[in-house]
C-alpha cells in the first residue's frame, strides 16, 4: 500500500512472496500490507470533525464514545491517534492517553474559541506528546505525517521480526525467507533509515 511501504521492500517483499508458499508467511505480508489505521477521537463537541477537515483526512476513523453517555467506550488501538480536546483534559481523555501502549498520538485542542492553556495540557501528558491546536495546520500536518511515517516503519520492523519467525518454524522457503532477510532492502530498514 502507498505510504506503508517502501517501493525497494514492495519489491523485495513480491519477490519473496512469489518464490515461497506458505500460509504463514502470506498471512504476515498480508498484515503489513494493510492499511496503517488512522483514528480522530475526542468527547463530543470537541472538534474532531474540525480535525480531519484540517488534516484532510477522508480515510481516517472519526471515532466517538470518548466519555460520551450511553455510548461504550471506543476501542482505539489504531496506528496513529488525534485526540482532541476542547478546554482541558478530563479523566476520560487521561484514560486514552494512558491507554495508548503503542501506536502515536498527538493531543489536539479542536476548539480555539474557548479559552485553553495548552502549557497546562502538555504538562499533565507523557513527555513528548505533541499538544498542537487545530489552527496551526501547518505544525499539524507535519506532526500528523510524521506519526504516520514512524507507523509504517514500526510495520517495516514488525514485517521482519514476522518473516524471521516463519523461517524458523519452517523449513519451506527458509533458504527464500534467508536470501530476503540478507537484502540490501532489509538492511536499510533495520539500519533506521526506509528503503
Amino acid at each position: 500500500m502507498p505510504g506503508t511501504e517502501s517501493s525497494a521492500l514492495h519489491r523485495a517483499v513480491t519477490e519473496l512472496e512469489r518464490s515461497v508458499d506458505d500460509a504463514a508467511l502470506r498471512a504476515v505480508i498480508g498484515r503489513w500490507r494493510s492499511p496503517v489505521r488512522l483514528a480522530v477521537a475526542g468527547r463530543p463537541g470537541a472538534g474532531k470533525s474540525r480535525v480531519v477537515t484540517a488534516l484532510v483526512l477522508p480515510e481516517a476513523a472519526e471515532v466517538h464514545g470518548v466519555d460520551a453517555p450511553d455510548l461504550p467506550p471506543p476501542v482505539l488501538d489504531h496506528d496513529v491517534l488525534a485526540l482532541v480536546v476542547a478546554r482541558t483534559l478530563s479523566a476520560a481523555d487521561l484514560e486514552v492517553v494512558a491507554a495508548r501502549s503503542s501506536g502515536d498520538t498527538l493531543v489536539v485542542l479542536g476548539r480555539t474559541d474557548l479559552p485553553i492553556d495548552a502549557d497546562a495540557v502538555a504538562a499533565v501528558l507523557p513527555a513528548g506528546m505533541p499538544v498542537i491546536g487545530v489552527d496551526d495546520v501547518d505544525t499539524l500536518t507535519r506532526a500528523w505525517a510524521t506519526a504516520v511515517s514512524r507507523a509504517a516503519r514500526c510495520r517495516d520492523i514488525a514485517l521482519l521480526a514476522a518473516v524471521e519467525t516463519v523461517a524458523a518454524r519452517s523449513a519451506l522457503g527458509r533458504s527464500s525467507i534467508e536470501t530476503f532477510l540478507r537484502a540490501p532492502e532489509v538492511a536499510h530498514v533495520r539500519s533506521g533509515a526506509r528503503a
